[in-house]
């Protein structure tokens, strides 16, 4: 079944399908070139982030986002162990699959001493990304509530 799918964070609609991307391809050929619109139905699934969730998140954890590259995630691994810093990995959602979240207490001072350097080091810091996007939802929510949906074709 295809669906509708929408990030909160994000705005842009997609057309998640399971029939293979190739079906959806030569659809959206065949609908540029029809001199009529073509009205799709399907189920609308809305996405979207906790604020509260994320601020309890970022009360209790420094987030990183790190390579899930076998070799250089051995190497993270390995220095967290070898260093007995605290710390929780997570994989993270596609499209970012091949990617960790790293998750470091804050209220462990080995944890915030490993945080200090991934952020000297520019780390990708997830918590403030995650921030980004929850407060981005919250603003563009409104707007967009009373706004109809319309899918053009490609």
């Amino acid at each position: 079944m295809d669906n509708f799918v929408r990030h909160q964070w994000d705005g842009r609609l997609f057309l998640e399908n399971e029939d293979g991307s190739h079906h959806l391809a030569a659809a959206k050929y065949i609908a540029a070139r029809l001199p009529e619109r073509v009205r799709l139905h399907g189920t609308l699934k809305n996405y979207s982030l906790s604020t509260n969730a994320v601020a309890s998140l970022r009360h209790d954890f420094e987030m990183f986002a790190v390579s899930g590259e076998q070799e250089v995630f051995n190497r993270f691994f390995d220095a967290m162990q070898s260093f007995r810093a605290t710390w929780l990995t997570h994989s993270l959602p596609p499209p970012f699959d091949k990617e960790h979240a790293i998750l470091l207490p804050k209220n462990e001072a080995r944890s915030v001493k490993v945080a200090r350097v991934l952020r000297q080091a520019g780390i990708a810091d997830l918590g403030q990304h995650l921030t980004n996007l929850a407060s981005a939802q919250v603003r563009d929510t409104t707007a967009r509530a009373n706004r109809p949906i319309t899918v053009k074709p490609l």
